[in-house]
Order: C-alpha cells, then sequence, then structure tokens
C-alpha cells in the first residue's frame, strides 16, 4: 500500500489555535491604530472643509471680516453653510445638527452639552459643526493677535455621533479670524 504524507486533524487544530491566538493579541491593536488614523484624517478633513468654504465665501463676500457678513453670525451662518455639503442646517435651539449628549474634556471629565448651542451643521460626510461668536483664547492655543481679530469660533465632531466625543481625539475648536480665515487652535479643556 502506498503512504501518503498529511497532516493530522490534531496538527491542523493545534496550528488552528495558534493563528486564533496571534489574531486576538494582535486585532485591538491593529483596531485601535485604525481609528485613531480615521481621527487624524477626521481632523484633516474638517480644516479643510472649513477653509475650503471660507475661500469660496470671501469670493462672494469679501475677504474675512472685512464686510458685515462676517460679523454678524445671523447673516454669516446661511452665507457660510451655503458653502458645505450639508445635510441639516440649524440656527438657534434646534436639535439635530450637532453631537448629541455630554462632550467630555481631556481628562475624561463631562463637559459641556453642544447640541442646542447657537449654530450647527451636519455635512453629508458624517461630520458635526458648530458656530459660536465667542471669541477663542489664548488657553487654546491661538496667539493674541488672533485673539483680537478673532470672529467666532468652530466646534467640530470629526465622526458625529459615534464616540468617543472626547476633546483632542474627535472633538476640535477651530477659530475664524479676520482677515486670516480658519486657524486651529488646541483643545486645552481639562475640567
Amino acid at each position: 500500500m502506498k503512504r501518503t504524507n498529511a497532516f493530522s486533524l490534531a496538527e491542523i487544530v493545534v496550528v488552528l489555535m495558534i493563528i486564533g491566538v496571534i489574531a486576538a493579541m494582535t486585532l485591538p491593536t491593529l483596531m485601535d491604530t485604525a481609528e485613531k488614523k480615521e481621527l487624524a484624517t477626521g481632523l484633516q478633513k474638517a480644516h479643510s472643509t472649513l477653509t475650503q468654504a471660507v475661500s469660496r465665501m470671501e469670493i462672494e463676500n469679501g475677504p474675512v471680516g472685512k464686510t458685515r457678513y462676517w460679523t454678524k453670525p445671523a447673516e454669516f451662518w446661511p452665507l457660510f453653510t451655503a458653502e458645505m455639503n450639508t445635510t441639516k442646517v440649524c440656527t438657534g435651539a434646534q436639535e439635530g445638527c450637532f453631537t448629541s449628549g455630554t462632550m467630555k474634556a481631556l481628562n475624561g471629565n463631562n463637559w459641556a452639552e453642544y447640541e442646542k448651542r447657537d449654530y450647527g451643521v451636519r455635512t453629508a460626510d458624517g461630520m458635526s459643526f458648530s458656530f459660536s461668536s465667542t471669541l477663542c483664547a489664548a488657553d487654546k492655543g491661538v496667539s493674541e493677535a488672533d485673539i483680537k481679530n478673532g470672529l467666532g469660533r468652530f466646534l467640530v465632531d470629526v465622526n458625529g455621533d459615534k464616540g468617543p466625543n472626547k476633546f483632542g481625539e474627535d472633538l476640535y475648536f477651530f477659530c475664524l479670524v479676520k482677515e486670516k480665515g480658519i486657524v486651529p487652535a488646541l483643545s486645552l479643556i481639562h475640567i
């Protein structure tokens, strides 16, 4: 009788178990790395979205801060959001335009709810933007000159309602600065 060399069922099961253990050990790290890259890409896209909307708005309404359209939020917001690919635009205390629930500070403590504040918008790519005439402050990494020329600030959630809704991870501030446009601000909220 001719003998065939082959793996036994026990050998195959052992190999599959080893592969399963290795996958179980590496999969969480790979998923965490992929999520961090996705959030970093979201931050870059949010900055690009804001910058492009400001640039397009400047074409029709003059340089940032030089006309009334930039200094009056009620006039600014409709013109600005018209330059974005939006799914919902809100003014005042409306629901559904910004991430619902409580935002987290860098240390993980509850910070604030933004869903019904000022002006909000959801974009077709799932990001949430909120605008306030509140000026950026030095504690947010913005220069004194930019603070003096500030026209308001954006809070951006780069992944919408998905977690973690925490500053420095998926929540970021951007300042709207006269004659400069969009300036990234550090999210140093430690509350």
